[in-house]
């Protein structure tokens, strides 16, 4: 089942999908306040769950990035 959230001004034919949460239950900041489990930074993580669709979107690319330049 796929968890669908409903945006304002939408109709049931337009439903956008919810990203899900990339928490790993590996909760350990670093020096940065970065989450080596996430790779978000804390402030991204205590906004996740009043984020827009969009700024969550946002807020997994850029822990993407972050997890490439770690790796590295």
């Amino acid at each position: 089942m796929m968890n669908n959230r409903m945006m304002k001004g939408e109709s049931l034919n337009t439903l956008v999908e919810e990203p899900a949460s990339p928490c790993v239950s590996i909760c350990v900041l670093d020096e940065e306040q970065i989450c080596l489990g996430c790779y978000r930074s804390l402030d991204e993580i205590t906004q996740w769950f009043g984020a827009s669709v969009d700024d969550k979107n946002e807020i997994l690319n850029n822990a993407k990035k972050r997890q490439q330049s770690y790796e590295q």
